[in-house]
């Protein structure tokens, strides 16, 4: 498995480690990002329900595949992700003025 992933400004990066936090329901389907602009989203999708574990945690998810999950979007060439555990993330970026950093808005 790669160490990382993206597809617009959400990525996906392996993770090791326990996993502690608020298990999320799904029917093999879920939305892991929602543009607040457009409304265009990133999904996560595998056929088997049971093969995806959402748990979240601050600033992301962590999922759990047990086989192959595809991501897809409005504006973006579909990924696909093997089995294996990963943490999403929502990409940041710094206003150099105010030395600010906030989440990226789509």
């Amino acid at each position: 498995m790669k160490n990382f992933k993206h597809q617009g400004d959400i990525s996906l990066f392996a993770f090791k480690g326990k996993v502690s936090g608020e298990k999320i329901k799904h029917n093999g389907t879920f939305v892991l990002a929602l543009g607040e602009v457009t409304g265009h989203y990133h999904r996560i999708e595998v056929l088997n329900p049971d093969d995806l574990e959402i748990v979240k945690i601050e600033g992301g998810y962590i999922l759990t595949l047990r086989s192959e999950a595809t991501i897809t979007h409005q504006e973006h060439l579909p990924i696909t992700l093997a089995p294996g555990k990963y943490r999403s993330g929502h990409e940041r970026e710094k206003d150099w003025f105010s030395l600010a950093t906030r989440r990226v808005v789509d």
